[in-house]
């Protein structure tokens, strides 16, 4: 009965082999996918090209060179709807805003509107349609115009502020 043991495998043989034999599996992947190139998911989304030809469900980014000798900021125009419900405008609400607003959104000298009523004016026809809090709209107009005012006057975006590019039918 003890040459019987003798003759055998352990069973601690039985149970090792598989899991060093899982161990080299995985270890040759790691070894595979680490010399496989990188994908980006930014180098992806930035491939995809969408142009907004057959909806509206885009925004307009206009800019207007006829106000202060340079590039300033008309207005972002949700293009599926305007005059919407919202909050009235309240300049208290861009106070720490001001500046850049005067300097990049200017209402222009020949215009009757004061910069205020300027604002107030894109807010109630446009902004109150874009889903955005007051203080969020022009915090995000301000960065969009920073980020593309030297792609030209007319600068589409998707609902999640991707740049896209405008339809051809866009008249203005």
């Amino acid at each position: 009965s003890g040459s019987d043991s003798s003759l055998r495998p352990t069973h601690g043989f039985f149970v090792i082999c598989p899991l060093i034999m899982r161990a080299a599996v995985i270890l040759a992947l790691v070894a595979v996918c680490s010399a496989l190139p990188v994908l980006h998911l930014s180098n992806v989304v930035s491939s995809v090209h969408h142009t907004a030809e057959n909806d509206t469900n885009y925004y307009l980014l206009r800019l207007q060179n006829i106000c202060s000798g340079r590039v300033t900021i008309h207005g972002l125009w949700p293009q599926w709807a305007e005059d919407c419900s919202g909050p009235s405008f309240d300049m208290n609400e861009l106070a720490n805003l001001k500046t850049e607003l005067t300097e990049d959104w200017p209402s222009c000298e020949t215009a009757q509107d004061s910069d205020e009523e300027f604002w107030s004016h894109e807010w109630e026809k446009h902004g109150t349609c874009s889903g955005l809090a007051i203080h969020d709209y022009f915090v995000q107009v301000l960065e969009l115009y920073q980020q593309y005012s030297a792609d030209g006057l007319n600068i589409c975006f998707d609902k999640s502020f991707n740049k896209i590019d405008c339809p051809s039918s866009l008249k203005l």
